[in-house]
């Protein structure tokens, strides 16, 4: 886990306004609607990254990570084809937005 830990920690640099990867291949998503899990709500940093690394890589297997003016969080996401599914998804982890990969828009809810 230390070693991906390191590697998301390099990508964060390379890309400060945000991303979306699958864990471990770091591989990133390229489409879908981004829902993040409540049990990793409001990780930042190393702390928060180690929190959300257990908890993605046995459940959704896909980490986000993404500044709201300053403040850079991490996330364990789902991604999903449909919106109203995301939405619905967003809604029960209690978020105030969801987010399209390919149209690179937010949904606030």
């Amino acid at each position: 886990m230390i070693n991906i830990l390191v590697k998301l920690k390099y990508l964060a640099e390379e890309n400060p306004r945000g991303f979306t990867v699958y864990v471990p291949s770091l591989e990133p998503v390229k489409k879908g609607w981004v829902v993040a899990s409540i049990e990793t709500q409001n990780s930042f940093g190393d702390e928060g990254l180690e929190k959300v690394l257990k908890y993605a890589i046995p459940t959704t297997r896909i980490v986000g990570f993404w500044d709201n003016e300053g403040t850079f969080y991490w996330d364990a996401v789902m991604v999903f084809d449909n919106e109203e599914e995301a939405t619905e998804a967003g809604i029960a982890n209690e978020q105030i937005a969801i987010y399209n990969i390919e149209n690179n828009e937010l949904k606030m809810l």
